[in-house]
């Protein structure tokens, strides 16, 4: 979640993300810091780290081994 993201304020991914987490379901929320919303079309250079990141997590939580 970008930190200058105006469009959804990074408070509101702390609540959702406390939501889910109250309610047992597995989350990950992770700051990329200046970036705004949907930071992907500008921020090129992130996607390797968010392309390993949602692999890792998925991984984890579905107890695959690549």
């Amino acid at each position: 979640h970008g930190t200058r993201d105006f469009l959804v304020p990074p408070a509101e991914a702390r609540r959702f993300r406390d939501a889910l987490s109250a309610e047992g379901v597995p989350v990950t929320l992770e700051f990329v810091e200046g970036q705004g919303h949907g930071f992907i079309k500008t921020a090129p250079w992130l996607r390797p780290w968010i392309y390993w990141s949602v692999r890792e997590f998925f991984l984890s939580e579905l107890g695959v081994t690549p």
